[in-house]
C-alpha cells in the first residue's frame, strides 16, 4: 500500500509476474521505458487492485498495461490503467484471457505506431461498471474494447474507441462471443471510418445506450455477415450520415433514414430492435477530442430523458458490483425519481 514501483529494462519487462494473491492499494506503477515487450503486470492468479495508478513506460513491439492470462483472475477498482507507448508496435491497456472485472476504472491504450486497444478480450468474461475503456490515436486502428470469445458486460461505462488513422471503433464482437452493454455510451473521435459496434458473427444486447460515430463516416452497428444476433432497444443513435445499423441495410434501401426505418428490423442480424431514436444526445457540455473535456450529464431539451426502458430482462442486481442495482455518473440509482428511465450515463432525478 503506497508504493511506487519501476520496471526493469530487457527483452521481455513486466513490473510485477503474479502467480498467487496480489493485494495493491493506492500504488504507482511504472512499466519500463524499453524492451519488445514491456506492462505492469502479468497476472495469472489472483489481483486486487484498489486506487492503482499504471502509467508510463515505452517499448519497441507489444506494449501492455496489464495481461491477465488464462485462469488469472483480476479486479481493479478506482484505478488507471495507461498501456506504455509504443512508437512501431500495438498497445493495449488490458490484454484478458481470465476473468476481469472494473469498477470505476480508466483503462487506455496511449499512443501506438499500429493498433492501439484498451481492452482485447481473447476469452473469460468481462465484467465493468461505471469508468471510461479508451484508445488514443494510434497509426493503424484504433477500439475501446474487442471482444474475440466468452462474455462481456458494460454498465454505466464509456466506450471511447480514439481516433486511428485506419478507422476508430467503440466495440467489436466477433467468434460467436457475447456482449451485453446497458446504459452506456460508445463513441470514436474524428477518423475516417468510425464504428459504434462492429458485430461479427456474435451477440449483442445494446440497451439505453447513446451510440456517436463521428461526421460524415459513422456507422451505428456494422453487422455483414448475417450470422449475427442483435438486440437493440431503446438507444439514441447519432453521427454521421449512415447512423444506423448497416449490413444489408441501406440509405438506397430506405432513401431517407428515419427512425421507422432504423427499427424495422428489416436487416440480417436483427434479433429484436425497438424505441431506438435518432439525433443529439444534447449533452450539459461538449467537448473536444479529449474526453475529458465533456460533461455527459444530460441538458433539460435532450431527447434521452425518459426515452429508455426498464433494464430487469437483462440484467439482474447483485453480483461483485451491481449490488445496488444500476447508478448513473453520480451514484443516483436508475431510474430517477419520476419513474422513468432515461438513455446514457445520466439519470435526470
Amino acid at each position: 500500500s503506497g508504493l511506487t514501483f519501476q520496471g526493469g529494462d530487457d527483452f521481455i519487462t513486466y513490473s510485477f509476474l503474479n502467480s498467487g494473491q496480489l493485494r495493491m492499494d493506492d500504488c504507482i506503477i511504472h512499466p519500463a521505458d524499453s524492451g519488445v515487450v514491456t506492462g505492469a503486470i502479468l497476472n495469472s492468479g489472483v489481483a486486487t487492485l484498489k486506487n492503482v495508478t499504471i502509467t508510463g513506460g515505452a517499448s519497441s513491439g507489444t506494449a501492455n498495461g496489464i495481461e491477465n492470462v488464462e485462469g488469472g483472475s483480476l479486479i481493479l477498482r478506482d484505478s488507471l490503467v495507461s498501456a506504455p507507448v509504443s512508437n512501431q508496435g500495438t498497445g493495449t491497456g488490458i490484454r484478458n484471457e481470465g476473468e476481469l472485472s472494473l469498477e470505476n476504472t480508466l483503462v487506455e491504450a496511449t499512443y501506438t505506431g499500429s493498433n492501439g486497444t484498451g481492452i482485447l478480450h481473447q476469452s473469460g468474461t468481462i465484467s465493468v461498471s461505471g469508468g471510461l475503456i479508451g484508445a488514443a490515436n494510434s497509426g493503424g486502428a484504433s477500439a475501446a474494447v474487442v471482444v474475440l470469445s466468452g462474455e462481456a458486460i458494460f454498465v454505466g461505462t464509456i466506450l471511447h474507441g480514439g481516433s486511428g488513422a485506419n478507422g476508430a471503433t467503440a466495440l467489436e464482437i466477433e467468434g460467436g462471443a457475447k456482449g451485453t452493454v446497458l446504459q452506456s455510451i460508445l463513441r470514436t473521435g474524428t477518423t475516417a471510418v468510425s464504428n459504434g459496434v462492429v458485430l461479427s458473427d456474435g451477440e449483442l444486447v445494446l440497451v439505453n445506450s447513446i451510440v456517436e460515430t463521428s461526421e460524415g463516416s459513422g456507422v451505428a452497428v456494422d453487422c455483414t455477415t448475417g450470422s449475427e444476433s442483435l438486440t437493440m432497444k431503446h438507444n439514441l443513435l447519432y453521427g454521421g450520415d449512415q447512423v444506423f445499423v448497416a449490413g444489408d441495410f441501406s440509405v438506397e434501401d430506405v432513401g431517407v433514414v428515419t427512425v421507422e426505418g432504423v427499427n424495422s428490423c428489416a436487416f440480417g442480424c436483427c434479433t429484436d430492435v425497438s424505441g431506438n431514436l435518432l439525433g443529439a444526445p444534447l449533452y450539459a457540455e461538449e467537448g473536444d477530442e479529449d474526453v475529458s473535456t465533456w460533461d455527459f450529464h444530460l441538458s433539460e431539451n435532450s431527447p434521452a430523458i425518459g426515452a429508455g426502458t426498464d433494464l430487469a430482462p437483462w440484467f439482474t442486481p447483485g453480483g461483485i458490483f451491481f449490488t445496488d442495482g444500476v447508478v448513473d455518473m453520480d451514484g443516483e440509482t436508475h431510474p430517477g425519481g419520476d419513474g422513468l428511465w432515461d438513455i446514457g450515463l445520466d439519470s435526470v432525478q
